[in-house]
C-alpha cells in the first residue's frame, strides 16, 4: 500500500497526549536528538519557538544523516527538508546518505521536485535509483489517491513560496520530462565512463559531438570497434544519429596508418557517397598512404578529391571538441569533467603541430605570392596531390604562378597551353598536355585549330600520335594537310606515314583498304622527284577511288617506283596468307591487290580457311577478311558488326572466336561495369540476353553497396526471371536503407516492411524483446516492444516514433494498437506463484501481485500520456464503470489520477465527482478481497452495509488472509473504533503479513483508545522487531543484505519515527528482551550499523546512550560518529572505558580527528601521550606530526 503523508498535529510540551507516562512526544524525542545534553530549561526554550521557525538553521548545523532522521520524524515540515537536500552543498556532495531515503519516499515528494532535484545529482547511478522509484512508488493504487494527488500539489506550491526562484509545472509536464529525461539517463549510465558526467552536463552536450569526442578516446582500431558494438550502435539508434557520419567524424583524421582506419570504414560504413566524404577527408602521411586511399577507392568504384590539410607530417591527432546544444543556461560543474570529455579551449577550427593548415584548397593555391620560386616552395609540400601537382609544375617547370580558380577555366588553360608550347619551342607538349590533363580529342582539337601549330607540325605531330583515336585520326590527317605549305616535300610524306600507320588499328573493312593503299603509293613516292609528288598526294588527298590512282601512275610511267602495287599477276597464296598474318602494310597491301585479281571462288576458299589462324585479338585484320568476302559476294553481315563494335569501343580483350563459338561466356569474362552498355550492345548483335550480361556485372563484377550504383542496370532488366535471381544474389549486398530502395525498385513491398522490421529488431535494446518467429507478425512485434519498460525507460519518447514508423510501414493503426496494449495491461491480472514465507524481507504473494499491478499501471502511463488528456481520462472512465475486475478498475483509477487533476476529470466526467472518490476507496478494498479469492460488490460499502460487511469478514479472518488486510483499511476509512476486532486484526496480519502491518500500523496507533491498548503496543513492537530477530538468527533470507533488505530496514525506520512509544524493549526470538540485550545481539550477530541507525531514528536520551556504552564495548567506535550520536558522549566512553589504544588503531580519519580534539580540549594530556605511542607502534609518524599541528603541540 502507498500511505500518504500523516498528518500530525503541532505538539508542544503541554500538550494533552495519548500516550502513557512512558510514551515520548514526536518533538521531545527530536529535541533529545539534537541536544543529547538534556537540560529541562533548554527544553523549554526549544518548545518556544515552532519548530518550522528554527529547521532550516538545525539543518545547516547538524550532519547529513541526521537531517533524514528528522525528516522522517516531522514529514509536516517537508519543504523545508526538500529546500535543504536540493540548494545545500553539504547534501549535494554526499548523495548517498540522503537519496536512498529520498528513493523510498519518492511517492510523498511532489513530481516537479523529484524532476529539479533529478537534474542537480551529479552521479548518474543515483539519479537513476530515484527517477526508477519515483515511476514505480506513483503506480502503486492507494485508497485515497486523489486526495493525495491534491496534497502532493499543496506542497509544491508550499515549496515554491519558500523558494521563489522555482519555476512554476503541472505535474503532467513534469512527467513528460521526466520520461525523456530517464532516457538520458539510462543512456549515461549504460556507457560506463571511466570518468563520470554529471547528467545536467550530458543533456545539455550536443549527442554528435558527445560521441564522436568518446570514440577519439579509443587509442587503436580494435578498441574502437569494440566501442562502437558495445555502445555506439545503441547511443545513435537512441538518438537519431547517422552511425557512418559519427564513425566518419572519429576515424578519418585519427593518427593510425590509412590501412587501419580504412579497415574500420569497411566494416561499418557502405554508403558510397559517404565514403567518398571519408576518404576526402582522411588525412595521410606520405605519398603510400595517398596512393592506398587512391587504390581504395579505385576498388571500390569511388570518385573522391583530396584536400591538402589532409597531408601531414607528424601523426599528431587533435581531439575534437565537445559540443554543446544551443543554451543560454550555464552550469557550474563544468570544469568537474576531466578527460576524455574535457572540453576544447580552441576556436572552431583545429590545428595540427608542424603542419601548414589551409582552410580550402582554394586559399592554398591563392596566386600569392607572385613569384613563382616561392609560390612553388608553398605548395611543394602537397606537390602529389592531383589538384595541387599542375600548379605546382606549372610554378616550378614554366614560372608560371596560376590560382587554382584560374586554372579551373578551360579557356584559360587553352590559351596558356598554346603560349607555353610555342615558348618552349614545341619541345615538350607531351608533358604540357599531362600537366593541362587535356583528354585526347581536346589535345588534337586544340592542335587543328590553332594556327601556330601548323608552322611546326614536324616537331608536333610525332608527339601527338599517342593521343591519336577512332574520332580524330582524320582531324590529324587534315591538320598535316593545311600544313605541308610549311613542311618539306619528304616530311610531309614521312608524317603522313606515321599517321596512317597508327590509325590503321581503329579502322574497319573499306577503310583498312584505303588506308594500306595510301601506305603503298606513300612509300613510293618517296623515290621520286619532289616535283611529282604534287599531283599523287592531291590524289590520295582526295580519296580518289584508287584505280584512278594507278592508271595516274601508269600514264606518267612511275611504274618502276610502285612495283608493289602496280603488277600485272597475283602472289603466291602462301605470301597472300602471310601479309594478312604479319599485318605488315605493305606486304598487307599486295596481298589485297593479288586478291583483286582472283575471282570470288579462289577468294574465298583462300580467306575462309586464313581465318582461324589469325589471332582472335586482331580484330582489324579479321575485319578486313571479312570485307573482302564481302566484296566477293560472300556475306557475313553480323561477323562485320561485331568486329566494328569491338573495333570501335577499343574491346581489345575479346577473342574473336571464342565470342563466335561462346558467345555469353565470353562476354562474361570480358564486361565489367564500366563497359557494361557497349557488351550489352554487342550482346544484342549475337542474340544474346542482356539480362545475363547485367546480372552477372552486378552479382560477379560490382562490390559496391550503394544501390544507386545499381539503379541504372537494373532499369534495363527485362526478363521477370532476372528478379529471382537478383533476390537470391544480389540483396545480401545491401543494407537497410541501400535495401529497402533495391526492393522497391523491383516490387516486392512485402520485403521492405520484413526489412523495416528486421532493421528494427536489430537494435541492441530490441534484441531480446522480438523474436524471429514473429517477423511475419508486426502488430505481436509492437505489442512486445511497447510492453518491455525497459524499452521504455531507454528510449523514452523515442520509441513511440519507432512503433509508429513500423506500424504505418505495415498498414497498421498505431492508435488502435495502443488502446489495446492499455486494455490488455489494464484487464491483466496474473496470479501470484510465490511460496508463501513468514520472513518480513520475502515478497508475499499480495506483495508480487501489487508489484505485477504496479508494471501494467506503467506501461499504461506510458501509452496514455501519448493521448489527449481529455481522451485519455474518457476512455478511464468509461473503463472504470464497464470492467467488473475490481483490480484492473484500481488500475484505471491509478492512472486517471496521476493523469488529470480534479479540473480536468470533472469536465469529462457525467456523475457527481464525490462519487468517484468513493469509488476509489471501495474498489481500494474490493481489489485485496478479490486477490485473496472474495467475493465483493460496490454495495458491501454502503453506509447501510458497512456493519454486515465488517462482521462477515471478521468471521472469515481464520480463512482468508485477505479479510485481515481489507478489515484493517475499512475500520481506518470509516473510523471504526473496535479494540477487540483491532487487535484480532493486528494480530491475523502479523502472521502473514508483517511489512503491510508495519508499513500501516501508525494509523493505528494515532488513534488515541488504540494508542493506551497494551495488546495493540506489544504487536506494534513485534512487527518492528521481527526484522532484527531474523537478523540475530542469521537467518538465509537475511544474508547478504540486499536491495529488498534496505528497502524494508527503511520502513522500519519510518515507523519508528513516527511512534511515540518508548521502545526500551525488542520482541527477539518469541521474547521481550530490554534494548540493551537486543542492541548487544546484533552487534555480536554482525549487525552493529543496522541497529545504530535504529536507534538513531529514537528520541529516548537513555537508549541512544545505551546504544553509544555497548557499540564502543563492542570496539565499534566510527559507527556512532557515523550515525549522528553525541560526539562527547562518544569521546567521553571511549576514554573512560580505557579504549583509547583500540579506538587509535581503528578509527578512520574523520573520527580520530574528533576524537583527539575532544581529548586535547578536555585536558586529557596522558590520553594523548597513549595516542602517541600508539601511532609510533604503527609507524604513522606522519599522523604524529599532523595530529600535533592541528592541535597545536610541539613537534
Amino acid at each position: 500500500m502507498k500511505a500518504g503523508l500523516p498528518k500530525r498535529k503541532k505538539e508542544t510540551h503541554t500538550e494533552a497526549s495519548p500516550c502513557d507516562e512512558k510514551d515520548i512526544p514526536i518533538i521531545e524525542g527530536t529535541y533529545n536528538i539534537l541536544h543529547p545534553q538534556y537540560i529541562s530549561t533548554d527544553l523549554e526554550s526549544f518548545f518556544k519557538i515552532p519548530l518550522e521557525n528554527q529547521i532550516e538553521d538545525i539543518l545547516e548545523k547538524v550532519p547529513i544523516g541526521l537531517s533524514v532522521v528528522l525528516c522522517r520524524r516531522h514529514p509536516e515540515l517537508l519543504i523545508y527538508f526538500l529546500k535543504f537536500f536540493n540548494h545545500s552543498p553539504k547534501a549535494r556532495s554526499n548523495p548517498k546518505s540522503y537519496l536512498p531515503f529520498i528513493c523510498q519516499w519518492a511517492n510523498k515528494i511532489p513530481i516537479q521536485w523529484i524532476l529539479l532535484h533529478t537534474h542537480k545529482i551529479l552521479d548518474v547511478r543515483y539519479a537513476y535509483l530515484l527517477v526508477s522509484a519515483t515511476f514505480t512508488t506513483h503506480s502503486t493504487f492507494s485508497s485515497d489517491e486523489y486526495s493525495h494527488s491534491a496534497y502532493l500539489n499543496e506542497i509544491w506550491q508550499q515549496y515554491r513560496k519558500l523558494v521563489p526562484t522555482t519555476p512554476d509545472q503541472t505535474p503532467q509536464e513534469a512527467w513528460d520530462q521526466l520520461t525523456t529525461l530517464r532516457s538520458s539517463i539510462v543512456e549515461l549510465k549504460d556507457l560506463k565512463l571511466t570518468v563520470p558526467i554529471p547528467l545536467s552536463e550530458y543533456i545539455r552536450y550536443d549527442k554528435f559531438g558527445f560521441i564522436t569526442n568518446l570514440m577519439h578516446s579509443c587509442t587503436s582500431p580494435t578498441k574502437l570497434i569494440q566501442f562502437i558494438r558495445a555502445h555506439a550502435i545503441s547511443f545513435c539508434q537512441s538518438n537519431n544519429l547517422s552511425l557512418d557520419d559519427v564513425i566518419i567524424e572519429s576515424v578519418v583524421r585519427r593518427d593510425w596508418d590509412v590501412t587501419k582506419k580504412l579497415g574500420v570504414l569497411t566494416n561499418y560504413v557502405q554508403d558510397q557517397t559517404k565514403l567518398s566524404s571519408a576518404l576526402e577527408k582522411m588525412t595521410f602521411q606520405n605519398d603510400n598512404e595517398l596512393k592506398e586511399i587512391k587504390e581504395f577507392a579505385k576498388q571500390s568504384n569511388i570518385s573522391f578529391t583530396t584536400s591538402p590539410n589532409n597531408y601531414i607530417r607528424s601523426r599528431i591527432s587533435p581531439r575534437p571538441k565537445l559540443f554543446r546544444s544551443n543554451s543560454n543556461e550555464d552550469f557550474s560543474q563544468g570544469d568537474s569533467i576531466g578527460s576524455p570529455l574535457k572540453r576544447c579551449p580552441s576556436s572552431d577550427t583545429i590545428t595540427i603541430k608542424n603542419v601548414i593548415y589551409y582552410g580550402s584548397l582554394k586559399q592554398l593555391t591563392n596566386g600569392q605570392p607572385m613569384n613563382p620560386n616561392e609560390y612553388s616552395e608553398k605548395l611543394s609540400q602537397f606537390k602529389d596531390m592531383a589538384e595541387v601537382k599542375p600548379i605546382y609544375q606549372l610554378a616550378k617547370e614554366y614560372k608560371q604562378v596560376i590560382s587554382y580558380e584560374d586554372f579551373q577555366s578551360n579557356e584559360f588553360k587553352k590559351n596558356l597551353f598554346i603560349k607555353l608550347a610555342e615558348s618552349s619551342g614545341f619541345s615538350s607538349l607531351n608533358n604540357l598536355i599531362e600537366i593541362f590533363s587535356f583528354d585526347k580529342e581536346t589535345v588534337i582539337d586544340i592542335i587543328w585549330s590553332t594556327d601556330i601549330f601548323k608552322k611546326h607540325a614536324k616537331e608536333v605531330i610525332p608527339q601527338i600520335l599517342i593521343y591519336l583515336t577512332n574520332l580524330n585520326w582524320e582531324l590529324c590527317l587534315q591538320y598535316l594537310c593545311d600544313s605541308s605549305s610549311f613542311l618539306q616535300m619528304n616530311d610531309t610524306i614521312n608524317l603522313w606515314l606515321q599517321i596512317l600507320e597508327k590509325s590503321i588499328r581503329f579502322a574497319t573493312g573499306e577503310k583498312i583498304i584505303e588506308i594500306t593503299n595510301s601506305i603503298s603509293v606513300l612509300k613510293g613516292l618517296l623515290n621520286i622527284p619532289e616535283k611529282n609528288c604534287n599531283a599523287i598526294l592531291n590524289l590520295i588527298k582526295d580519296h580518289t577511288d584508287f584505280e584512278n590512282v594507278k592508271n595516274y601512275l601508269v600514264d606518267n610511267e612511275f611504274q618502276k617506283y610502285f612495283d608493289l602495287i602496280l603488277f600485272k599477276d597475283p602472289i603466291q597464296n602462301q605470301q597472300i596468307k602471310e601479309g594478312f598474318i604479319t599485318g605488315i602494310p605493305e606486304k598487307l597491301c599486295l596481298s589485297i591487290q593479288s586478291l583483286s585479281l582472283m575471282n570470288s571462288k579462289d577468294v574465298s576458299e583462300l580467306l575462309i580457311p586464313l581465318l582461324d589462324n589469325i589471332d582472335g585479338h586482331n580484330h582489324v585484320i579479321l575485319s578486313l577478311i571479312y570485307h573482302i568476302l564481302y566484296l566477293n559476294h560472300l556475306t557475313y553481315e553480323k561477323q562485320e558488326s561485331i568486329l566494328s563494335l569491338l573495333i570501335e569501343n577499343d574491346m581489345n580483350t575479346v577473342d574473336f572466336h571464342k565470342l563466335m563459338k561462346s558467345p555469353l561466356e565470353t562476354i562474361n569474362d570480358c564486361v565489367c561495369y564500366n563497359t557494361i552498355n557497349e557488351y550489352i550492345a554487342l550482346g544484342s548483335v549475337l542474340c544474346v540476353k542482356t539480362d545475363s550480361i547485367i546480372l552477372n556485372v552486378m552479382i560477379h563484377k560490382m562490390k559496391s553497396a550503394n544501390f544507386n550504383d545499381y539503379m541504372c542496370l537494373i532499369s534495363l532488366l527485362t526478363s521477370k526471371s532476372s528478379k529471382d535471381i537478383m533476390l537470391k544474389e544480389l540483396s545480401p549486398q545491401f543494407k537497410f536503407n541501400n535495401l529497402i530502395s533495391f526492393y522497391k525498385s523491383i516490387g516486392e513491398l512485402q520485403k521492405v516492411n520484413e526489412i523495416k522490421i528486421k532493421e528494427i529488431l536489430s537494435h541492441k535494446e530490441f534484441q531480446d524483446q522480438a523474436k524471429e518467429s514473429h517477423m511475419n507478425d508486426p502488430s505481436r512485434i509492437i505489442c512486445e516492444l511497447y510492453s518491455s519498460t525497459k524499452l521504455q525507460e531507454k528510449l523514452g519518447k523515442q520509441l513511440h516514433e519507432i512503433m509508429k514508423d513500423l506500424a504505418q510501414s505495415n498498414n497498421l493503426s498505431i492508435s488502435k494498437i495502443r488502446e489495446h496494449l492499455v486494455n490488455l495491461w489494464l484487464t491483466e491480472n496474473k496470479p501470484s506463484s510465490i511460496v508463501p514465507s513468514e520472513s518480513i524481507f520475502s515478497e508475499t504473494a499480495y506483495e508480487h501481485e501489487i508489484h505485477d499491478d504496479q508494471i501494467n499501471v506503467q506501461r499504461s502511463l506510458f501509452i496514455l500520456r501519448q493521448w489527449k488528456i481529455k481522451t485519455a481520462v474518457k476512455w478511464l472512465l468509461l473503463f472504470i464503470y464497464q470492467n467488473k475486475s475490481y483490480r484492473s478498475r484500481a488500475k484505471a483509477l491509478q492512472c486517471l489520477f496521476v493523469l488529470a487533476d480534479e479540473k480536468t476529470i470533472e469536465s469529462n466526467y457525467t456523475r457527481d465527482f464525490e462519487e468517484l472518490l468513493i469509488k476509489q476507496r471501495t474498489v481500494y478494498i474490493s481489489r485485496i478481497l478479490e486477490v485473496f479469492g472474495i467475493n465483493a460488490s460496490d454495495d458491501m460499502f454502503n453506509e447501510g452495509n458497512i456493519r454486515n460487511t465488517v462482521d462477515d469478514l471478521s468471521m472469515k479472518i481464520n480463512e482468508n488472509n485477505g479479510s485481515a488486510l481489507a478489515l484493517m483499511e475499512i475500520m481506518k476509512f470509516y473510523r471504526i473504533e473496535d479494540e477487540k476486532l483491532a487487535i484480532k486484526v493486528l494480530e491475523s496480519v502479523y502472521q502473514f503479513n508483517k511489512l503491510f502491518l508495519l508499513q500501516n500500523i501508525n494509523e493505528f496507533m494515532n488513534d488515541k483508545i488504540y494508542i493506551k491498548n497494551k495488546n495493540i503496543r506489544q504487536i506494534f513492537i513485534k512487527a518492528l522487531s521481527y526484522g532484527f530477530s531474523e537478523m540475530v538468527n542469521k537467518d538465509t533470507t537475511v544474508t547478504p543484505f540486499k536491495a529488498r533488505h534496505f528497502t524494508v530496514f527503511r520502513d522500519i525506520l519510518d515507523a519508528a519515527s513516527l511512534s511515540t512509544i518508548q521502545l526500551d524493549k525488542l520482541y527477539i526470538n518469541d521474547v521481550f528482551i530490554p534494548i540493551s540485550e537486543a542492541i548487544t545481539k546484533l552487534a555480536d550477530s554482525g549487525w552493529p550499523k543496522q541497529i545504530c541507525e535504529f536507534c538513531s531514528h529514537l528520541g529516548d536520551v537513555k537508549i541512544r546512550d545505551l546504544t553509544i556504552q555497548i557499540l564502543i564495548e563492542k570496539c565499534h567506535f566510527d559507527i556512532p560518529f557515523i550515525y549522528g550520536f553525541d560526539e562527547s558522549k562518544i569521546c567521553s566512553s571511549i576514554y573512560d572505558k580505557s579504549f583509547v589504544v583500540e579506538a587509535t588503531k581503528t578509527m578512520i580519519d574523520s573520527s580520530f580527528i574528533t576524537f583527539t580534539r575532544w581529548m586535547h580540549d578536555n585536558g586529557h594530556s596522558s590520553g594523548i601521550e597513549t595516542i602517541i605511542e600508539t601511532l609510533k607502534e604503527q609507524g604513522r609518524i606522519q599522523e604524529i606530526n599532523r595530529m600535533k599541528t592541528r592541535l597545536g603541540l610541539p613537534q
